[in-house]
């Protein structure tokens, strides 16, 4: 049954009722850092600058790289960069904040070319029909959508407080049993309690390439792939086997432990429990405990706060730290005995379980929420609000 609402509505191709168009871009090294204007880019403000190109606030649409079809508006008297197209419309019978709204429920993937590098442009958006009602229709979608959104978005910041809560509490209540154990339990360093400790090196520096996975290849463990507790087979890289003397020194075992010792990842930590035959780089370090029973005691107590400050000591710039072999080796482990060091882990399970039970009741509020926006947006072009 036809839409009579949408049957008043206007239509018309997008470049016949805006200016469509990617403006002249600045370098990152031309920015100021304290300048009078903002710059817009690919994903909303990435800078400051001492000019503006636009006087007037903006509709943008990414049209480079990996969030081509984002939607953002600028402030005004701001730069915009040419990674953003701009979408102005050319009469006023188009409110601009419409024309936002409007956009935000374009699936763009209809417009997109380019495999490597993703991209949208004015010829290729040129077949997009915007359509519009009158002004004042559009103000009262516009209000609708105004209060709705500030709602929802409310409820999702209520949302992402209580995930964030939900976090926080388990790294206190995990960092409050590690700090009472260093006060109250007997100590060791990590030394006197692992046969190696050592880490693995570029495979550039040693000669050769990563390779495809073939009989002849092994499983390159790189920061990447050390998750909290788990190894991550994401973004797999394979080795030859061919390597040297000292490459076998950092080949796994399973029960080993695997700790991150480079970047924004330090102290990451998980136990190796492949069956594959692997080997690391030289941002993950290799511990290889005398009793593997405590490895994931051990774990547990590397990717607590506790453990990751006492390795980095004074570090300020975490993303460029680097932390030495020497650090890891000589960081002081509580080590009560091994019934004490189950019940621990047993504690710190459950907790995390309940952790995630939280985690995943908010991480699913606010895909519900974000479902709703779209909804409504929907709703609202199709006439029906």
């Amino acid at each position: 049954m036809p839409n009579k609402t949408l049957e008043k509505w206007e239509e018309c191709k997008i470049c016949d009722c805006c200016e469509v168009y990617q403006p002249q871009t600045i370098s990152t090294k031309e920015m100021v850092e304290n300048g009078a204007y903002p710059v817009f880019g690919a994903n909303g403000q990435i800078g400051k600058y001492d000019n503006y190109n636009h006087e007037d606030v903006e509709v943008l649409v990414t049209c480079r790289g990996a969030t081509c079809g984002s939607i953002n508006m600028s402030l005004p008297k701001s730069w915009i960069n040419g990674n953003a197209m701009v979408i102005s419309p050319k009469k006023n019978d188009i409110d601009k904040i419409y024309l936002f709204y409007f956009l935000k429920n374009v699936d763009f993937s209809n417009y997109i070319s380019g495999a490597a590098q993703p991209q949208i442009t004015r010829v290729g958006l040129s077949p997009l029909v915007i359509k519009y009602p009158d002004l004042s229709e559009q103000q009262r979608i516009i209000g609708i959508l105004d209060e709705t959104f500030e709602n929802i978005e409310k409820a999702k910041q209520n949302a992402l407080q209580n995930l964030n809560n939900a976090k926080e509490l388990f790294e206190n209540k995990s960092n409050n049993v590690f700090q009472n154990l260093l006060n109250n339990s007997s100590k060791t360093k990590m030394s006197d309690i692992s046969d190696l400790i050592t880490k693995g090196a570029s495979p550039k520096w040693q000669g050769f390439e990563y390779c495809e996975r073939s009989d002849d290849s092994i499983l390159f463990i790189t920061s990447e792939n050390v998750g909290k507790e788990e190894i991550l087979l994401n973004n797999r890289k394979y080795l030859s086997k061919d390597f040297n003397d000292k490459q076998r020194r950092s080949i796994l075992e399973k029960g080993d432990i695997l700790t991150n010792i480079v970047g924004a990842s330090i102290g990451r930590t998980a136990i190796f429990d492949l069956e594959d035959l692997c080997n690391i780089n030289q941002a993950v370090c290799l511990i290889r405990l005398k009793d593997k029973q405590c490895a994931k005691y051990i774990t547990k107590y590397m990717n607590s706060h506790i453990a990751i400050e006492a390795m980095t000591g004074m570090i300020k710039d975490c993303a460029r730290a680097n932390v030495s072999l020497t650090n890891v080796a000589d960081l002081y482990v509580p080590f009560p005995d091994s019934e004490e060091q189950q019940k621990i882990v047993a504690q710190l399970d459950e907790l995390h379980e309940q952790t995630k039970r939280l985690e995943q009741i908010y991480e699913q509020k606010i895909k519900d929420l974000d479902e709703l926006k779209q909804s409504i947006l929907q709703k609202a072009f199709n006439g029906e609000l």
